[in-house]
């Protein structure tokens, strides 16, 4: 919104001036003042339907965009917003680019202003680039972007956590890391299908990362016999790297391959049956309707 306030203000002062420039005796400031013209247009026509289409009742059938990977984004458009800055602070030092941002001085000359803007430039993207380095690394909701490992990234207060070498198991001495993100129902939506599937209920991502803690600092019991950990009946097993997926218990529900590609192509739909041509399609889904409702169920925070 503020930035739609600052894009209506640029788009005021460009119309008024626009005679003015129109009468200037050089093409330049005429193609330069249209060019602005017609970015602010576009930002300006673009950034309202954005928001307009942003707006609305959260959950499965809003429009609000989910809050789930709403952090993650924001850091990563931060760093790609600061990078960008960079990039023009240096584009406002030589032409056209400084004739464009400082809007004076000719061609193959620094101006001060064009100075000024760039350090500005440079200054706000170092800074963005910073502030969403630091924030990065994993969404919301715990669940995190698949690597090629297997593995997932760690997340500010999702890990990595350290287990010492007195743990039982696979644990012992490993970094351990935040289940996959196929293992939560929205990162289901680019998860691989097998054979068999768990998934974390939305909302206990916390829980399952509270129990991982307690892995690392073996308060885990360890059953040899099944090579799972059990912790607050729910139990987990580790991967040869160190990534944890959840095995079984509360808020844990374990899938097949057509309910788990049923539930894959509910949160692609966002929610909307409607919108999930496959699932009508497809003949294992047709002829199992069951797994669909029991995607379903999971998709709006209902335990099958």
């Amino acid at each position: 919104m503020a930035a739609l306030a600052w894009i209506a203000y640029q788009l005021t002062t460009l119309l008024r001036t626009w005679r003015p420039v129109s009468e200037q005796p050089l093409g330049e400031p005429l193609a330069t003042h249209r060019f602005r013209l017609g970015t602010a247009l576009g930002a300006a026509t673009t950034g309202t339907l954005l928001l307009w289409r942003g707006l609305g009742a959260a959950g499965p059938d809003g429009r609000a965009i989910p809050t789930l990977h709403l952090l993650d984004a924001l850091n990563t458009f931060l760093v790609y917003l600061g990078f960008t800055l960079v990039l023009l602070s240096l584009l406002a030092l030589f032409p056209p680019g400084g004739l464009a941002l400082a809007g004076a001085g000719t061609a193959g000359a620094l101006t001060a202003e064009a100075a000024l803007n760039a350090g500005l430039l440079g200054t706000a993207g170092l800074v963005l680039m910073g502030v969403g380095a630091s924030g990065g690394g994993g969404s919301s909701d715990g669940t995190t972007s698949e690597s090629s490992g297997g593995g997932a990234e760690s997340a500010p207060g999702k890990g990595p956590w350290q287990a010492g070498d007195t743990v039982e198991g696979p644990a012992r001495g490993k970094q351990l890391r935040f289940p996959n993100s196929r293992h939560t129902v929205s990162g289901s939506g680019s998860g691989m299908v097998k054979e068999r599937n768990s998934v974390i209920m939305r909302g206990h991502e916390q829980e399952v990362a509270r129990d991982i803690e307690g892995i690392a600092r073996g308060r885990a019991e360890w059953v040899k016999k099944l090579s799972r950990y059990r912790i607050n009946g729910r139990t987990y097993g580790v991967e040869d790297n160190g990534t944890v997926f959840p095995d079984s218990g509360p808020d844990i529900v374990n899938l097949n391959r057509i309910e788990y590609g049923a539930l894959k192509e509910i949160v692609r739909a966002r929610g909307d049956l409607s919108a999930a041509t496959r699932l009508t399609r497809d003949p294992k889904f047709i002829e199992n309707p069951e797994a669909i409702d029991k995607a379903l169920k999971i998709y709006n925070g209902i335990i099958p």
